[in-house]
């Protein structure tokens, strides 16, 4: 990317001299110029521009949590009125009552790489007791183009999913939605025993 941009700018611009010194028409100049100011920023941004349009699409049209197995937990896991106790005071599950038992693997993927470049990671929720895979969730992450990880004051490489989302619904209203999506596939996958 940046050597074809280091090619073809010097090559415009030495073009466009010649051009802007022959003593043709005035319309012809000033499309020349309008070219060399618009050109170097459609390649720079680019890259921006199609990643992001193209990375809001697909978080919106991506599921993200599967159920590949369940799990029949005993009494000890639910209270009296049979609410769960596997969730902490946000709503999230909360993986101390478990002990080691269960646990998160991460399993990093290219999704798309190349000119736009996004990481798709697989979380596995893995019970360590019967060796199996329980749910999976997918997270996705655009890392920046050229420009901005270059020259960015802030030290971001990229954004999520999440951050997509967020400027779509809100944050208050993405986090109500998406704990609950987290706690229905914590229960599809976490079942009382009868």
């Amino acid at each position: 990317m940046i050597f074809v941009a280091l090619l073809v700018i010097p090559i415009l611009m030495i073009t466009t001299f010649f051009m802007l010194i022959s003593p043709k028409n005035k319309g012809r100049r000033i499309s020349i110029i309008v070219i060399l100011l618009v050109f170097p920023f459609l390649i720079f941004f680019s890259d921006e521009l199609v990643g992001s349009l193209y990375f809001k699409r697909i978080c919106e049209n991506t599921e993200t949590m599967e159920v590949l197995n369940t799990v029949k937990l005993e009494k000890t896991y639910w209270d009296n009125k049979g609410a769960p106790k596997f969730f902490n005071e946000y709503g999230f599950l909360d993986f101390k009552i478990f002990g080691t038992r269960f646990k998160w693997r991460s399993i990093d993927e290219p999704y798309i790489s190349g000119f736009i470049n996004i990481v798709k990671t697989r979380w596995v929720l893995f019970d360590t007791t019967t060796q199996q895979n329980l749910g999976e969730k997918v997270t996705l992450m655009r890392k920046f183009g050229w420009l901005q990880t270059n020259f960015s004051l802030a030290p971001n490489i990229g954004e999520g999913c999440s951050n997509v989302l967020i400027k779509k619904y809100g944050k208050e209203n993405y986090y109500k939605q998406y704990k609950q999506r987290e706690r229905d596939f914590a229960l599809k996958i976490f079942i009382k025993q009868s």
